[in-house]
């Protein structure tokens, strides 16, 4: 009679034997360790990265509203001073300097370079301007 009870559903009472219970639930204990000091480690990482979010929220609030530009302005300063040739490259490939059938010199230069001032020097008491090529930009 026992055989006729094994072949139904939820009848092999082997299956709910509180001692493979306990085993089952002792190896996965010891395959997961601790669980809860794992959720506090991640409760804890959780909370110390809203705050670091919180704080680069507010440092980009600032700074989109100005109140570090005097950390960048000298950095800034210091990248055009390394960079200005090549910038100055790219806006305007050449110039043409000659002279014209009056015996003037003249500097043919290109629309983009409206901001630049040519000048030459006259006064032969300013020695390091008489004569040489000034350029004001």
């Amino acid at each position: 009679m026992s055989g006729l009870f094994e072949n139904f559903p939820y009848t092999n009472f082997h299956e709910v034997n509180l001692g493979w219970v306990i085993k089952t639930v002792k190896q996965l204990a010891a395959q997961y360790g601790d669980v809860g000091a794992m959720f506090d480690e991640i409760n804890a990482a959780i909370e110390g990265n809203t705050a670091a979010i919180a704080s680069l929220n507010t440092r980009f609030q600032r700074l989109e509203n100005g109140e570090y530009i005097e950390n960048y302005i000298p950095a800034l300063a210091e990248w055009i001073d390394n960079n200005l040739i090549e910038l100055v490259s790219r806006i305007a490939k050449f110039v043409v300097f000659g002279l014209t059938d009056d015996g003037y010199f003249y500097a043919d230069i290109p629309e983009s370079w409206e901001q630049v001032q040519f000048s030459t020097g006259f006064d032969p008491e300013i020695a390091t301007e008489y004569l040489h090529l000034i350029i004001n930009y």
